[in-house]
């Protein structure tokens, strides 16, 4: 069994499950307002999982779900904080040796997301719709092992947002991929993968007007970096230090937007296409 305690002021919803299989769940609803707060610690060879569901035209909650796993336990979380939703904070911590899954939903404005996984393995998905606004985003993945998986996607459902940041950080030690999409003016993409002895990939596409990508990678084997950018007054700098390949890749349309790359390693590829007028282009190899 688990133990565990709850500290709740909001419209939540709490599974469970009591089986690896997943056959019998306990579930638990509470209606009341303000901040959540959830700490589970879990039997080995078993499953924790924490499900919230903020609801339509809530305002000002905070949420946050901590989960430590065992030897061979795999945590997972999901939060919801829906439609019209302002000035929401949801934070996801998971450590622990199996398998970890985060994901988060928000609509609004205002907002902000944090998960934070450590361990072995994670895959992290933060989604921000509905005309997201001045919101920050961050995903932290360090881990002892392999196969990082985050993506932020900003907006691309409702077509326009603005003044949003979107951060992933990502260390292990090789197989990691990180993705950023964001929609609107104004919004700024920064990733950051380091100390990967195989394979990186990172991409960010940002659509709309005077947005910015930043993505760097630091000591991996083999790194790809893909940046997509539509509209004008964009920018994006490229950083990539390999032990062995760089490969980077800038596709830029629209007016007076600026690209960089900058690499070292045996082997380096860089690509930059732009169509518009007024734009700069910078590349560096080491």
């Amino acid at each position: 069994m688990k133990s565990g305690f709850l500290i709740v002021q909001l419209v939540l919803t709490i599974r469970i499950a009591e089986k690896p299989e997943g056959i019998m769940l306990q579930e638990m609803k509470l209606k009341l307002s303000g901040l959540a707060v959830l700490l589970l610690s879990s039997n080995p060879v078993m499953a924790d999982e924490a499900i919230i569901h903020n609801m339509s035209g809530s305002h000002t909650n905070i949420v946050q779900i901590t989960q430590y796993g065992g030897i061979f336990n795999a945590n997972y979380s999901e939060i919801y904080q829906d439609y019209d939703a302002l000035n929401e904070h949801a934070f996801i911590t998971q450590a622990g040796y199996g398998n970890q899954y985060a994901s988060l939903y928000q609509n609004g404005g205002d907002n902000e997301v944090n998960v934070t996984q450590s361990g072995n393995h994670g895959t992290a998905f933060v989604y921000e719709g509905y005309y997201c606004f001045n919101s920050n985003a961050t995903i932290i993945q360090d881990f002892n092992s392999t196969n990082a998986y985050a993506l932020i996607d900003q907006n691309t459902d409702y077509g326009y947002g603005f003044n949003n940041s979107a951060y992933i950080f990502q260390n292990s030690l090789t197989g990691d991929v990180a993705t950023i999409i964001q929609q609107g003016g104004n919004n700024n993409a920064s990733i950051t993968q380091e100390n990967n002895a195989g394979m990186e990939m990172a991409s960010s596409t940002q659509t709309g007007d005077f947005n910015s990508a930043i993505i760097t990678q630091t000591y991996g084997a083999s790194d790809q970096i893909i940046i997509r950018q539509s509209g004008s007054g964009n920018q994006s700098a490229v950083q990539q230090v390999s032990t062995y390949l760089c490969n980077a890749s800038v596709d830029q349309s629209g007016e007076s937007n600026i690209a960089s790359i900058n690499q070292t390693g045996s082997f380096k590829v860089a690509t930059v296409t732009q169509t518009g007028s007024a734009n700069n282009i910078a590349i560096i190899q080491h």
